[in-house]
């Protein structure tokens, strides 16, 4: 009652090591302790688990997108059009029903969409527009971003590279 989410984190993760734990839910709650703490690598981490231990799990994979989706965000860094997300943006997906994080991130996804139409020589944007469309279930959005970023740097071969290389990433990501 009088621990910080620090030290709960710091207990839930001691415990489910000590215990060799196989609990999805133990996991689930180390998951989204750790998104709280805008620890986005550890909370990848622990969603991963749990799925691993819960096997078909909707809401533990949408949640594990969502990680994967602010993740992406962050990532994309100066060099990007697309803004970056204060730790307080960061924070605030944990207190987000499931329905409101899942409108929020669409925003956020077709903002930079809309930003890339405004400057298309941003292939960081282009790369990480295309995760975020896979990542949401939506390969068909993210093959026509795929496109338009091919005919925007067509005489780039750098950039024609690092797309096939994506391409590549995600379709064995997908299998």
């Amino acid at each position: 009652q009088d621990m910080s989410l620090a030290d709960l984190e710091a207990k839930l993760s001691g415990e489910l090591e000590r215990v060799q734990s196989q609990d999805p839910v133990g996991y689930t709650l180390l998951a989204r302790a750790r998104m709280g703490l805008q620890d986005i690598d550890g909370a990848i981490e622990a969603y991963e688990t749990a799925l691993r231990f819960a096997g078909d799990a909707p809401q533990i994979e949408a949640e594990l997108q969502q990680a994967r989706t602010i993740k992406a965000r962050l990532e994309a860094g100066a060099g990007s059009s697309a803004p970056a997300l204060s730790d307080e943006q960061v924070g605030s997906f944990s207190d987000m029903s499931e329905a409101e994080r899942n409108a929020t991130i669409g925003r956020m996804v077709d903002g930079l969409a809309a930003r890339l139409e405004d400057n298309p020589d941003d292939l960081n944007g282009w790369m990480r527009l295309i995760r975020a469309r896979m990542v949401l279930g939506q390969p068909d959005e993210a093959n026509k971003a795929l496109e338009t970023a091919r005919a925007v740097f067509t005489a780039d071969p750098d950039a024609i590279a690092a797309l096939d290389a994506l391409e590549t990433e995600l379709g064995s990501a997908e299998e």
